[in-house]
């Protein structure tokens, strides 16, 4: 966004710290990069500003009305989103949806993939090594689900398999980690008595 001059001169060997004082735009959030330094020990000149765009524009909807479902960002830049309450029924979804950014036009669009074997919410969906996405837990809303299944996008429309089950119990409302060996963690949540656990695996 154009050069800048200092309304002094500013001698050798003094630092100095470049920052944004006020955004170009509301909706914009700008920083610096290579902003400090001392001069005569780094050129001023390289200092750059990034600016991130973060209006909120609209794209389109979902072919099935959900909430406490799932959105996992796949390798492809697409999102897998899977199962959740369905508001029309009130009840679980097995239903899963690809959102695909780049489509209608660039304002991004859902369209429909494989369902999971088991109706679920309140779970997690965990990116895995490779592109696959671990589906573990949640409730098929009369009980918690020990259950585990893998989404597999590189098979047909995408491919939910079910996989083995948690060892500790039944649980919904857990965390689940991506460790550095390709394991994944899962902690806490609530178990089959409706109250919070500690427990691990």
């Amino acid at each position: 966004y154009g050069g800048f001059t200092f309304p002094a001169a500013v001698a050798s060997g003094l630092p100095y710290n470049n920052t944004v004082s006020q955004q170009p735009d509301p909706n914009w959030t700008c920083v610096p990069t290579r902003a400090t330094g001392v001069v005569g020990a780094a050129n001023i000149t390289d200092v750059q500003v990034s600016c991130v765009d973060n209006t909120v524009v609209p794209t389109g909807a979902m072919g099935v009305a959900r909430n406490h479902h799932s959105a996992t960002l796949l390798t492809d830049g697409k999102v897998m989103v899977a199962g959740g309450w369905a508001v029309s029924t009130a009840s679980p979804l097995s239903s899963a949806e690809i959102f695909n950014p780049s489509g209608g036009g660039g304002t991004g669009t859902f369209a429909a993939t494989g369902s999971m074997s088991a109706a679920r919410t309140n779970h997690t969906a965990t990116p895995l090594n490779g592109g696959k996405v671990l589906v573990a837990g949640g409730s098929d809303g009369s009980a918690n689900l020990r259950s585990a299944e893998v989404f597999d996008p590189a098979i047909g429309v995408g491919t939910f398999s079910p996989t083995g089950l948690m060892v500790e119990l039944a649980r919904l409302d857990h965390t689940a980690a991506l460790l550095a060996d390709g394991r994944v963690l899962i902690a806490g949540g609530y178990g089959g008595a409706g109250s919070p656990v500690a427990s691990a695996e």
